[in-house]
């Protein structure tokens, strides 16, 4: 197959890494040129995008011109040894640079990965027949488990199934063993073993299977080798593993014990590197501030945080900030105090409120799973007495006729307050909230002891607290 003449483009490779006074890290190995070149069949007189892969993060670093033909090439100056990814249309194609003086490849923009054919590149052969070899595993395990659990095990065929899953998991970790002795520098090698899952010798059931995976899910990752910084291998097997526990948006507060557990798992894996330990620290509290695990960010504020070695300081300072807040409405400390006007423009203050549970409600009539959960709440308000049980509702609306419109409309008769600033609420900011809706159950003290997510996790707590609740179903 012919390729175009090259043409050479230099870049300068923006390095990510942790740097610190006293600081003996070991710095990422970088060579003189590699030269890329590929030919991406279907692809016409379009552009490349080449970035630098670092955790979850990606740094453009060109653009490679491509012909008519899908011919691409560019020169790389003293590249720094690491997974890059090729970015066309709504495909990407990750490869590894590492010592090698040149990198060649054919592929049809269809299918990229899979029809990946590496010319030149001993890393990148291993890679992507490591990748090859991981996804042919998944498929047959999964076959052979559906097999044995749908045959009885007195059964030949049973017996033969479960032969077969013993010998395709002995082969493909003999397979992992031989590529680490024979090709221990490799980062390929190391990415595709930090990819194998522990499945138990003998198939049983798959809550076994499962169960093992979970336990033993990061013992070939290595933590202490920072190289694996310049990949996306460690928030990859971290997305797994809090997949494989259910973390979703929608939690309630009582997982956030379980998170925990989780978040003191990672982070004793994440000790044997003071860069691992920062960088998974800090994606960690990504993952929870996203989820909105506010309980287990003031956790990781509290155990963690003042952990950070010296490599960051900054960023010691930057996440303690950043998680304090959360730690100042965490469950179990004294709600902030606030004064807002409430719907004929009176103040509302939070030291006057006497009932024995005060549930904030922060909504908006533009949310539509708020305006669903409004008229259900007030219908489960009405079941109680004001002296056991009021509603704040805090609405971050910004246009008051459609927030006057909606209380009227379901005669929503409790207590309803707005500053009518959107986003912009001070008191929703001293409450830290991020989402709608969103609710934060107070004591007579004006102590938070619960954020349920659902009237029925607010029942549940409720029953608890007072005699006079009601079983409400969503």
């Amino acid at each position: 197959m012919k390729y175009l003449n090259t043409v050479y483009v230099s870049i300068v490779l923006i390095g990510l890494s942790y740097n610190c006074q006293n600081s003996e890290q070991k710095a990422i190995d970088s060579f003189n040129t590699c030269y890329l070149s590929f030919h991406i069949k279907g692809l016409s007189a379009s552009d490349v995008i080449l970035e630098k892969i670092y955790g979850s993060n990606s740094i453009p670093i060109d653009t490679i011109k491509v012909s008519k033909r899908g011919r691409g090439t560019c020169k790389l100056n003293n590249p720094s040894v690491g997974l890059y990814r090729l970015l066309y249309g709504r495909t990407n194609l990750d490869i590894i640079i590492s010592n090698e003086d040149s990198i060649v490849f054919n592929t049809f923009i269809v299918n990229s990965k899979d029809s990946m054919h590496i010319v030149h590149s001993d890393e990148n052969k291993l890679f992507y027949d490591g990748l090859k070899r991981i996804k042919e595993l998944d498929k047959k395990l999964s076959i052979l488990s559906s097999l044995i659990e749908n045959y009885p095990v007195t059964t030949k065929f049973a017996e033969q199934a479960h032969k077969e899953y013993q010998e395709v998991v002995g082969k493909h970790e003999k397979y992992i063993k031989n590529l680490k002795l024979k090709y221990p520098e490799s980062l390929a090698v190391k990415y595709i073993s930090s990819l194998q899952l522990c499945y138990p010798e003998k198939y049983t059931d798959r809550n076994e299977m499962i169960a093992n995976v979970k336990k033993h899910f990061f013992d070939n990752v290595n933590f202490s080798d920072s190289l694996l910084l310049y990949t996306n291998i460690i928030p990859l097997k971290i997305d797994q593993y809090l997949g494989l526990h259910n973390l979703n948006v929608q939690h309630s507060t009582s997982d956030e014990s379980q998170y925990n557990k989780l978040v003191d798992a990672l982070m004793n894996k994440a000790a044997a590197n003071d860069a691992v330990f920062d960088f998974v620290l800090n994606y960690l509290i990504g993952k929870f501030e996203e989820n909105k695990a506010f309980e287990t960010l003031a956790y990781i504020n509290k155990q963690y945080v003042p952990l950070i070695s010296c490599v960051n300081e900054d960023l010691r300072s930057k996440l303690s900030g950043k998680l304090d807040k959360f730690s100042g409405t965490s469950i179990g400390v004294l709600a902030p105090e606030f004064s807002i006007a409430d719907v004929a423009g009176e103040t509302v203050q939070s030291d006057k409120l006497n009932s024995r549970n005060v549930l904030l409600v922060f909504w908006a009539t533009w949310c539509p799973h708020c305006t669903k959960l409004m008229p259900a709440l007030h219908s489960y308000y009405r079941t109680f007495t004001r002296d056991n049980f009021e509603i704040i509702a805090v609405s971050l609306d910004t246009e008051k006729n459609k927030w006057l419109s909606f209380i009227n409309e379901y005669n929503l008769d409790w207590v309803n307050v707005s500053e009518l600033k959107g986003w912009n609420s001070k008191v929703a900011e001293k409450f830290n909230i991020y989402a709608t809706p969103t609710m934060i159950l107070l004591d007579s003290d004006r102590r938070i002891i619960a954020k349920p997510s659902t009237i029925t996790e607010l029942d549940q707590i409720l029953k608890s607290r007072t005699s006079d609740t009601l079983t409400i179903s969503n």
